[in-house]
Parts: C-alpha cells; sequence; structure tokens
C-alpha cells in the first residue's frame, strides 16, 4: 500500500514531480488565485483505489473483514452507487448506510441515493441537537431553501462558475436560517480564507474573509437542480433564448447532477430538459432516462428516437452509462421498438448462450434483443475463436440483418 511520505501527491509538494513546471496543489476551490493565467491547466483528484477504500472502511465503520467485503460487493452490484462512491465523502456515507440501512441498497438512481442519505443526515442532526428527528425533512426543505437554490443555480451558471461566496451574500441570498442549519449537518462549510487587499492609502495588505462554499461540488448541483425544476416546469420559459443563454454557458458533462437530479426530482419537467441535452450530449441526457421511475408508455416517444440511430457501447463508457444504455435497449426490445444499430466499441468480452447474452467487460449482460438489425462487435482480441457463439447469440436476435 503507497503511504502518505511515498505518494505522488507528496513527490510533487517536494517539487521532485512537475520540477519543470509552476505547480499549484490546494484543497480549496477558494485558495485558487484570481490573476492565475487562463491558459492554465486543472487537474483535480476525484477518485481512489481499492487500497484507499479498505483503509476507509477500517477507518470510518470499524469493519470486520467479512463486513467489508460485504460492502464492498455491494457496492460493486449497484452501477449507480459504484460510479457516485468514485467521491471518498460518498463512498464513506454509503459505508455507513449500508452497515445500518438495507434500503440503501435499493436505490436505482442517484437521485434516490440523495434524498435518502439528506434524510438520513437532518436526522442524525436534529436526533444530536435533541429534537428528535420529529421534523418533516421534505416539506420544511421545500418551505425554507429557494434562495439557497437559486444562488446554487446561478454559480453554476455564472460565466466563470461561482462556488465560494464570501458570508454575508450568501447569508443574504440563502437565508440565515437554513445556512446554520446545513453548516451544522456539514453540507455547507464556513471558514477562513486570506485575502489581499488595498488600503485607503493604496498600501497592499492581506486580511482574512469569511466564505461559505458547499461540502462538495454535487450538493451545489442537487440544489441547483430543484431550482432548474422550477424553470423547466414552463416548457416556453424553457425553450426561451433567456435559458438557453444561460446553459450554453455549462457544460452538461460537468455540471450531469444538475440535470439527473432535476429529472429525478421532477418527473415532469424531464422530456424538457432531455430535449435540451440530446442536442449537447447524448451520453448526458441518456443518464436523465432512468432517474425518475417512469411507465414506458410516457418514454417509448424517446426510446423509439434513440434506437432510430446506432447506440455505442464504449469501453470508455462509466459501468452506469453502460446500464442506461442496456436498460433502454432491452425497454426497446420488450415492446417492440425497432433497434436500428447497436455497435460494442472494445467491451465485448464472451457469450453466454446459456443465458443468452452478451456479457461485457464492465460486467453487465446484453441480453437476446429481438428487435435489434445490426450489430457491430470491435474486439481488443481476435474474435475468431468465439466467432461459433457470437453467430449462435446473432441467430437468436430475430430482427437482426447484418452483423459486422
Amino acid at each position: 500500500m503507497t503511504t502518505d511520505l511515498d505518494s505522488d501527491m507528496m513527490e510533487i509538494i517536494k517539487g521532485k514531480m512537475f520540477a519543470d513546471q509552476k505547480t499549484i496543489v490546494f484543497t480549496r476551490t477558494g485558495c485558487l488565485p484570481k490573476s492565475i493565467d487562463p491558459d492554465t491547466m486543472y487537474v483535480r483528484l476525484t477518485g481512489f483505489d481499492d487500497a484507499a477504500r479498505d483503509q476507509y472502511i477500517q477507518m470510518a465503520v470499524r469493519a470486520t473483514s467479512d463486513l467489508a467485503d460485504k460492502i464492498k460487493r455491494d457496492l460493486n452490484e449497484n452501477p449507480v452507487m459504484s460510479d457516485l462512491c468514485q467521491v471518498p465523502l460518498f463512498f464513506v456515507l454509503f459505508a455507513h448506510l449500508s452497515s445500518d440501512c438495507k434500503d440503501v441498497l435499493n436505490c436505482d438512481s442517484v437521485t434516490q441515493f440523495f434524498t435518502y442519505m439528506l434524510r438520513c443526515l437532518y436526522v442524525h442532526m436534529r436526533k444530536k441537537t435533541d429534537e428528535g428527528g420529529q421534523h418533516d425533512t421534505l416539506t420544511r426543505e421545500t418551505a425554507d431553501l429557494s434562495g439557497l437554490r437559486k444562488l446554487a443555480f446561478e454559480g453554476l451558471t455564472d460565466e466563470k462558475q461561482t462556488l465560494v461566496w464570501e458570508k454575508k451574500e450568501f447569508l443574504d441570498k440563502a437565508g440565515k436560517e437554513c445556512s446554520e442549519e446545513l453548516i451544522k449537518i456539514g453540507i455547507l462549510v464556513e471558514e477562513e480564507l486570506l485575502s489581499d487587499g488595498t488600503d485607503s492609502d493604496g498600501f497592499k495588505h492581506s486580511t482574512y474573509k469569511t466564505v461559505i462554499r458547499f461540502y462538495h461540488k454535487i450538493f451545489t448541483e442537487w440544489y441547483a437542480a430543484h431550482h432548474l425544476g422550477e424553470l423547466a416546469k414552463n416548457f416556453l420559459f424553457f425553450r426561451s433564448r433567456r435559458l438557453g443563454h444561460i446553459l450554453q454557458r455549462i457544460d452538461p458533462q460537468d455540471v450531469q447532477f444538475v440535470f439527473r437530479f432535476a429529472c429525478g426530482l421532477n418527473p415532469i419537467t424531464f422530456k424538457s430538459i432531455f430535449r435540451y441535452l440530446r442536442g449537447f450530449n447524448a451520453n448526458v441526457a441518456t443518464l436523465c432516462i432512468f432517474e425518475a421511475e417512469r411507465k414506458v408508455c410516457e418514454i417509448k416517444g424517446i426510446v423509439q428516437e434513440i434506437c432510430s440511430e446506432q447506440v455505442k457501447l464504449d469501453d470508455e463508457d462509466s459501468r452506469l452509462l453502460q446500464r442506461s444504455k442496456v436498460q433502454l435497449l432491452t425497454t426497446a426490445s420488450r415492446n417492440k421498438i425497432p433497434i436500428s444499430s447497436v455497435s460494442l466499441v472494445f467491451c465485448f468480452q464472451s457469450v453466454d448462450l446459456k443465458e443468452e447474452c452478451i456479457c461485457l467487460s464492465s460486467g453487465l449482460q446484453l441480453p437476446r434483443l429481438h428487435t435489434l438489425q445490426e450489430l457491430e462487435i470491435y474486439g481488443k482480441h481476435d474474435l475468431r475463436e468465439i466467432a461459433k457463439d457470437i453467430l449462435n447469440y446473432s441467430a437468436r436476435c430475430m430482427a437482426l440483418k447484418t452483423l459486422k
């Protein structure tokens, strides 16, 4: 296991790695210099390896080896949680919640997990403050957080993306009561930052200022999604130039959770958001489809639209994205919706004829698709050895006309 003393981060700090470049290492986005060169390259650490996960479980949950193995197994079996828990914070929360309550294992979307997680955080905080957790959390949120939601949305859609606010500005816009409560819970963080300024005589000096930020950017996206949902309720406003101009300033891939949460929290707005996203980022649009439970009749037109074009499953796709695409194709097949073409790009593993499915390198399975018309397979290795199995699978896809 890599220790703190020989990690890449320590090598960077010592100046041994990237020694020929000016490198800034920081843990707070608010510490980033305002005058930084616009061509600066940013590298953000967002995940950790299996060894670090094991260490987290031992430290945070005090788990036995059997319990630790079960937590990791539960995580691997749930693509939604596995994708989200690349962030250490949410991995630790999942480890705590899954060891105490089985409901978290049934979360099929990030919206479900966040709703459940926030309820647990509120209840835990109120128990600590002798309130007993008897409040209706969801009702209270709806009544208290409109200012916070708007502030989060405007911060993410700002041209330079604002993720840290001066305390007075934050309290004025978000509200003092809800801000203090979210600081107690740990969703918001209040901290002192050193700021450069100039006094009345023109002399430069440094002072400390109090700022407030969300503990993690995904929390910002959660509250921003509520505001986006309110805007998207009005389809005409969502299609208007004003909102279009705002959304064009943000990269859907960078703030994908805003759109996914919005679709999960308010299914009525899903079609408006999906139509908008399809023109910018088809992968994020696909992830939004299954954020909320919907009847097939509600998404049939969208499934037809997607399946009329080639659906590509790529080895570079996240496991969650692959699962969403497989779910989409399965829905089309079961409802006799024609699937124009499926392309497997370096993600083909093998064929399981007993289960009548293709096994992907991610561990997912692509079942027999009755309405599939064309199948393309690009392999990392020579596929001739299993060509017979591929042909047998293809023969069971009754509408298949072309195999490449």
